[in-house]
């Protein structure tokens, strides 16, 4: 990849893979990794990641099981949290599943990061 290209990765649960991925070498040479459900990410605050802290975004639904129940308990700290350090990004869907829901607001913040814009406003969840 040449070096002025941007890169942007969207794992969802496989967000624990990625975070020991980045955290355990060189990085995952993104520049925007967004994060939805995970339970952690291997690490406890986002600056152990090599990646800057206002370009992770993470996500998560208010009823997603895998995110609120197990988050903390053995993959680093809970990443939505603002302790962590990493952006929030909107969710407006449900469960652990919702989050490519085909006109949801979840899939359209994901689309603009990965296209390099903001993501879109709304209370976070």
């Amino acid at each position: 990849m040449p070096l002025n290209s941007n890169s942007r990765r969207a794992p969802e649960t496989w967000s624990a893979l990625a975070g020991a991925a980045d955290a355990g070498g060189r990085g995952l040479d993104t520049d925007d990794t967004v994060v939805v459900g995970s339970p952690g990410l291997t690490v406890d605050r986002a600056d152990q990641l090599h990646i800057d802290p206002k370009r992770l975004w993470v996500g998560a639904a208010h009823d997603d099981l895998v995110s609120n129940i197990t988050s903390g308990a053995t993959l680093g700290e809970d990443p939505k949290t603002p302790e962590f350090g990493a952006q929030r990004m909107y969710v407006d869907t449900d469960g652990h599943s919702g989050y490519w829901d085909d006109g949801s607001q979840s899939l359209k913040n994901q689309g603009a990061i990965i296209a390099g814009q903001p993501p879109g406003s709304g209370m976070n969840r």
